[in-house]
């Protein structure tokens, strides 16, 4: 499920410069990376807050829907700075939202081990 979940988010991570490099200024491309970024970093507080109230499966299945909706748009609106800008942010977004609720889940599922 995780190895799924991200594989758009890492994907995306790594091409978005070269998929729309022809259509969107290199100047705008990068804005597109530093807002991601930020989305990226700013976004795992916001996912796991929002999973200590509302809980694991709802909180995912909202991230894995906008993940979907991203992934099924951001071809369309390649040509649009403010649309692909908006969906590599989303994408990052998402990516964070993968690295803050997994940890979690995992502990409540397997435990967390003793150290000693």
């Amino acid at each position: 499920m995780l190895f799924n979940g991200i594989f758009f988010g890492a994907y995306i991570a790594s091409v978005y410069k070269q998929v729309d490099l022809d259509k969107i200024s290199d100047d705008n491309l990068t804005l597109a990376g530093s807002i991601g970024s930020l989305c990226n970093g700013g976004s795992r507080i916001l996912w796991s807050t929002i999973q200590d109230w509302y809980g694991f499966k709802k909180m995912y299945y909202v991230l894995l829907s906008i993940q979907l909706l991203v992934s099924l748009t951001m071809y369309h609106w390649r040509e649009n700075v403010f649309f692909y800008i908006l969906c590599v942010a989303l994408s990052f977004t998402c990516e964070g939202g993968h690295f803050s609720m997994f940890p979690t889940a995992t502990a409540n599922i397997f435990g967390i081990a003793n150290g000693g």
